[in-house]
């Protein structure tokens, strides 16, 4: 008997065959995919899972609720490149037991997380040649104003 439920999220955004992709994970698999982005991603914004429940999880109305909410996860990491591409998710996607594949990853330190953000947000204003003077302006204040702090208290 499973004491767990799986959910199916359906991945519009990956498409096989024409065909949307669904994904069936656990609970736990999303808590672990939001702890590893935030440890990697320092700064930026994660999106919200649902909040942990230990009684009352297997019912039906409940189920459902995280159902939509963890699809509402999805659809934000959707509208975050850096985020949708990148290499936790990624494996989230491909792995059966999330935790294990998301734990190798290496602990990245102060120069690789600014060279990844460097290398995200420099992308992010090649995208967008119209606005370039203002993307520079808003990547310069991100990088001094938030980025930063929070490497800074990680060292």
């Amino acid at each position: 008997v499973r004491n767990y439920v799986q959910y199916t999220v359906i991945c519009s955004k990956l498409k096989k065959d024409n065909k949307n992709i669904e994904i069936f994970k656990r609970y736990s698999d999303f808590d672990c995919l939001r702890a590893k982005l935030l440890e990697r991603w320092p700064g930026i914004y994660i999106p919200n899972i649902p909040h942990k429940k230990i009684v009352g999880n297997m019912d039906n109305e409940f189920v459902s609720l995280r159902l939509k909410l963890l699809n509402k996860f999805c659809y934000k990491l959707s509208k975050l490149p850096h985020l949708f591409n990148s290499d936790e998710l990624i494996m989230f996607l491909k792995s059966d037991d999330v935790e294990k594949v998301l734990n190798k990853l290496p602990k990245e330190g102060y120069d690789e997380i600014l060279m990844k953000y460097k290398k995200v947000f420099v992308n992010s204003i090649k995208e967008d040649s119209t606005a370039t003077d203002q993307n520079i302006q808003k990547c310069s204040n991100f990088m001094n104003k938030v980025l930063l702090k929070t490497l800074n208290s990680i060292k």
